[in-house]
This record gives C-alpha cells, sequence and structure tokens, in this order.
C-alpha cells in the first residue's frame, strides 16, 4: 500500500506535467510581451518589486520604503520612455500616411490623363475595327484612295505632336510648309470622299455649312488667297528695298 508521501508526489508530479505546457506558453508570451513594450514590461515589473520589497521588509523593515522608492521612480522613468516611443511611433505613422496621401495626389492629375487618353483610344478602336473587318471588301481604288488620305493624316499628326513637344514658336516658313502639307491631304481626302459620299453635310446639325466637297473647295480657296497675299507682301518689301 503506497504511503501518503508517495502519493503526494505522485499527484504533485501529475499536475506539474499538467502545468507545464501551460508555463512555457506562459513564459513565450511574457517574452513576446517584453521584446513588443520593454519600457512598459519594465516598469510593471520595477513597480511589482518595489511593493513585493515593502510587503516582505526587504532589505530591512525601514529600508524597504527606500528601496522601494528607488524601484517606484526607476518605473516612472520607465514608463515616461514608453510613453515617448509611443508618441513617436504614432509620429511616424501620421507622416507615412502623409507621405502616402501627397504621393497620391501628386500621380492623380498625370493617371487621369492618361486614363482618359486611353479611353478616347478605345473610342476610336471600336469603330476602326468595325471598318477593318469590312475593309477587305472594298475595290483597289477605293482602298488606294482611303489609304493615301490616311497616311497623310498620319504624317501632318506626327508634325503638330513634334511643335507641341519643342513648345517654341515656329517661323512664318513652318506654318507655311504645314498648311501646304493640310492643303496636299484634303486634295488626297477630296478625292476619297468624291469616291465614298461626295453629298455628306460638313455637319449633319448645320445643313447651311455645306457639303464637305463645297468645304474643300472653300479651304483651298483660303489657303490659296493667304498665300497670294503673302508673296504680295514679299514682293513690296522686296521692292522697297532696292535702290
Amino acid at each position: 500500500m503506497e504511503s501518503t508521501p508517495t502519493r503526494v508526489k505522485e499527484y504533485y508530479d501529475r499536475a506539474l506535467s499538467h502545468l507545464q505546457p501551460y508555463t512555457a506558453s506562459g513564459r513565450e508570451l511574457a517574452a513576446a510581451r517584453f521584446n513588443k513594450q520593454p519600457h512598459l514590461s519594465s516598469a510593471v515589473i520595477a513597480f511589482a518589486l518595489g511593493l513585493l520589497a515593502i510587503l516582505i521588509g526587504f532589505p530591512t523593515r525601514p529600508g524597504s520604503t527606500t528601496f522601494a522608492g528607488a524601484l517606484f521612480g526607476a518605473g516612472a522613468a520607465f514608463i515616461g520612455a514608453w510613453v515617448a516611443e509611443k508618441n513617436r511611433s504614432t509620429a511616424e505613422r501620421v507622416a507615412e500616411v502623409r507621405r502616402i496621401e501627397a504621393a497620391r495626389v501628386y500621380f492623380t492629375p498625370e493617371l487621369a490623363r492618361i486614363v482618359g487618353q486611353q479611353i478616347w483610344v478605345q473610342g476610336r478602336l471600336v469603330p476602326n475595327f468595325s471598318m477593318a473587318a469590312q475593309f477587305k471588301d472594298l475595290s483597289e481604288s477605293d482602298a488606294t484612295a482611303l489609304i493615301d488620305f490616311y497616311d497623310s493624316v498620319h504624317g501632318i499628326a506626327e508634325t503638330i505632336e513634334a511643335w507641341i513637344e519643342t513648345k517654341t514658336p515656329q517661323e512664318v516658313n513652318a506654318w507655311n510648309v504645314l498648311m501646304q502639307a493640310v492643303r496636299d491631304s484634303l486634295r488626297l481626302g477630296e478625292i476619297a470622299v468624291r469616291r465614298f459620299c461626295p453629298d455628306r453635310q460638313l455637319s449633319p446639325l448645320l445643313p447651311a455649312s455645306g457639303t464637305l466637297m463645297q468645304n474643300i473647295e472653300r479651304s483651298d480657296s483660303m489657303v490659296q488667297t493667304a498665300l497670294t497675299a503673302h508673296l504680295a507682301r514679299h514682293e513690296t518689301k522686296a521692292a522697297a528695298r532696292k535702290p
């Protein structure tokens, strides 16, 4: 028959085996808490030791209050350091949020511009996709008329884009070259319009604006008038410079 001490030791060992996992997890939790907030954890330890010193009279009953006071002072210092660290972390988080928002504000206009541009491109691609599917059904003459006109338009667009990028005022000769290029492009466009839609209005909402053909002819006449006037001014200035 087992003696009482043997049974007590058996119960003790059994209870200890059950408590060991909790003890290990408690140590891990305490270590994690200390690593995460060392100042606050140190303050708690200091206050606890101070209270314990007063309760047990360590190192002596009269000296326990002095010793506890020193521990309480250390705890207060740890609390101050914890508050300062917390305020610094909060300030850093606020600054980080402000930097992120500033970066978003900086990139928003460019993002909106590019998205708007892509929407415009998509809007042009849809009808072009539909037209491309039917392009193979055109006669050779019709297809050639369209290709010649679209190629000329593409060249003019490249010239205008180059002007926009340089952002420099253009001389009269440059304007003259571009005006002549557009004039030649419209002549190619006139060929295509004659084949596809000679009676098409320039604006369905403004019938009085005339047909495409009429406006091409009117535009060509305006160019010719401007060139004639320019040449006349040039000849007048040249004659005035002669002795």
